[in-house]
């Protein structure tokens, strides 16, 4: 029996919704209390991971590179650089945001018919990934309590570079809407759904692409910073507890153009450090 290309693609294009539902519960409202930190305005992150990649091409598939794995470093910043006044543990705010990650990323453009160029349509090297964008936060708490959740929209686009791979700058740029933990056990948990454009997949299918990212994430209760807070004595206010910076965390991404060019799968396990909680907790052991 003769199964279709398009069909072969349904399992890519129906994780999005599998990975919505789930995302939902994880963000489902949990009421912040005195004990939760306060969030950082500005915020570093660095983290390390395996990295997974499905390449859906018939041409990847031909060169052995449908599936690839390897390691990924990333610094990730957010800095709300004007907050408006809200009665919550979250404000509204304008953000903006910067991402620099490096790692083994496999190529998908297409040779063009007549061209003289001799780089392999599909290539997999070592890259550099930086983007930057700017967006808009707002609380959960608008519509229901304060469950330590952000609904954001914003706009990111960047460049890949991989001197490797012989396409020289390649450039991605998106819209995204989703919704972000900030406080409590799981913050740094998202998922959001993008638009936009990346010529990684090649000049015809680079541009009205959706992304579907999620990322469950979680604070690893055993490591601090500094030393665990005391027992508040009867009557007094809770304590804040904000050593914690060592993470662990799970993304997925779906990538796909809704046609015939490529489609990507890819999930990264690993672990991300706090470095504003951890400058705070190496101040708090040095008296500083």
């Amino acid at each position: 029996m003769h199964v279709t290309w398009s069909k072969q693609r349904l399992p890519v294009v129906a994780m999005p919704a599998l990975v919505l539902l789930v995302a939902l519960a994880l963000l489902a409202p949990r009421p912040v209390t005195a004990a939760d930190a306060a969030p950082d305005r500005f915020r570093v992150d660095l983290s390390f991971g395996e990295h997974l990649e499905r390449l859906q091409s018939h041409l990847a598939d031909s060169l052995g590179l449908g599936v690839t794995r390897g390691l990924e470093a990333q610094v990730a910043s957010d800095f709300e650089v004007l907050e408006f006044p809200m009665k919550s543990a979250l404000r509204p705010g304008l953000h903006v945001t910067n991402r620099v990650r490096v790692s083994d990323q496999v190529f998908a453009p297409q040779t063009v018919a007549g061209s003289a160029a001799t780089i392999p349509a599909v290539t997999h090297a070592p890259t550099l990934e930086v983007t930057m964008g700017a967006g808009l936060g707002l609380p959960l708490a608008l519509v229901d309590g304060d469950p330590g959740a952000l609904m954001f929209v914003r706009y990111e686009g960047g460049v890949i570079l991989s001197s490797d791979s012989g396409y020289g700058v390649l450039t991605e740029s998106h819209v995204g809407l989703g919704f972000e933990r900030r406080i409590g056990v799981f913050d740094g948990s998202l998922t959001e759904i993008q638009y936009g454009s990346n010529q990684r997949f090649g000049p015809a299918a680079s541009s009205g692409r959706w992304n579907m990212r999620f990322r469950l994430m979680s604070r690893v209760s055993g490591l601090r910073a500094a030393a665990a807070p005391a027992t508040p004595a009867k009557g007094a206010p809770p304590v804040v507890d904000t050593g914690r910076p060592l993470r662990i965390y799970l993304e997925m991404n779906v990538d796909t153009d809704g046609h015939d060019g490529p489609d990507l799968l890819s999930g990264t396990l690993g672990a991300a450090m706090d470095l504003g909680t951890l400058m705070h907790g190496v101040g708090t052991l040095l008296g500083l």
